[in-house]
């Protein structure tokens, strides 16, 4: 009788052990080939974000109702993001190259140059109402890179 119980203990545990390591695969395959995709538009969302809030600044800051201190932090926030988003977008055109990343790395350095521009020129309302226009020609460009680029 023990011999039978043992036998069948061991039969369940490597049963286990295969179903376990079966679903492992499943979902580490799963998560491998959605990844790439899914994080692309996501970096690509939030890019837009951080245009948009760029193009709000610009638009408040022309219209001189920030001061010229909370454009400059505010921009240099957004420089910093906007940084770390491009270094994934280039990151991501060389694991896995696409037509997408490509014109989204590039709009992801004309906005840092022009959230620097922002912050170096925040004293002006005439280069925050320039500026604005190209932080609004960018969010224009991001959105259908990133609806392509949906998952």
């Amino acid at each position: 009788m023990k011999r039978h119980v043992a036998h069948w203990t061991r039969s369940l545990q490597w049963a286990l052990v295969v179903s376990v390591g079966a679903t492992l695969g499943v979902v580490a395959f799963g998560i491998a080939g959605s990844t790439r995709a899914d994080t692309t538009y996501i970096t690509l969302g939030e890019l837009r974000s951080r245009a948009a809030e760029l193009r709000e600044i610009a638009h408040e800051a022309s219209a001189e109702r920030l001061t010229v201190t909370f454009t400059r932090a505010q921009g240099r926030q957004l420089e910093q993001r906007v940084g770390s988003l491009r270094d994934d977008l280039d990151n991501t055109r060389r694991a896995r190259p696409s037509d997408d990343v490509g014109p989204a790395l590039f709009l992801a350095g004309r906005l840092l140059t022009s959230s620097h521009a922002l912050v170096d020129r925040a004293d002006s309302s005439s280069a925050a109402r320039e500026l604005e226009r190209e932080f609004e020609a960018i969010v224009a460009a991001l959105i259908p890179l990133e609806r392509r680029a949906r998952p």
